[in-house]
């Protein structure tokens, strides 16, 4: 009997650690993954995920909340998914994935990729990675008009300010 109790934890603790299993690993398995969950079949990664799955950085985080929070229950700042760059997705095909490494903690990554199977123009996504506590996290996307982090931020500032004139 106490053999069936720890294989139950065991099966408890791979559970709850399947989440984002590359975290441990490199930068490069982190994206590959947030990638793979767009794949026929799978469950896209959501991009406010907290806990186990988060995959954007505190900061990020933060901003996303306040933006919800100001958007009252409407669609706020995002009307489509940073990842993908989309609104809907059949299946998505992973050309390659290059990371350049500016130090132990931070990461630039680019994925290059299609939405369908059937020949669609390639995309590209740009990311800033940070790793923090042993994890890797999406610290910003740089888009064509630069950065979404810094981009979210004022945008979340221009709405307070509205807010607060008469």
């Amino acid at each position: 009997m106490p053999y069936l109790k720890w294989v139950g934890w065991f099966c408890l603790l791979m559970i709850s650690g399947h989440a984002f299993a590359a975290q441990s690993s490199g930068p490069e398995a982190f994206l590959a993954e947030i990638y793979n969950s767009y794949r026929e079949g799978s469950e896209p990664v959501r991009f406010s995920e907290t806990g186990n799955k988060q995959i954007i950085s505190e900061r990020f985080m933060q901003a996303v909340n306040e933006d919800q929070e100001l958007a009252e229950g409407e669609v706020g700042f995002f009307d489509s998914d940073p990842i993908c760059q989309c609104q809907d997705w059949e299946t998505m095909n992973i050309d390659d994935i290059k990371v350049i490494s500016l130090n132990d903690g931070e990461a630039i990554g680019i994925v290059h990729y299609s939405l369908w199977k059937s020949g669609t123009p390639k995309q590209s996504q740009s990311f800033k990675l940070i790793l923090q506590n042993k994890r890797w996290y999406i610290a910003d996307i740089i888009t064509e008009d630069g950065s979404l982090l810094n981009t979210l931020e004022e945008s979340n500032r221009k709405v307070k300010q509205q807010l607060t004139q008469p």
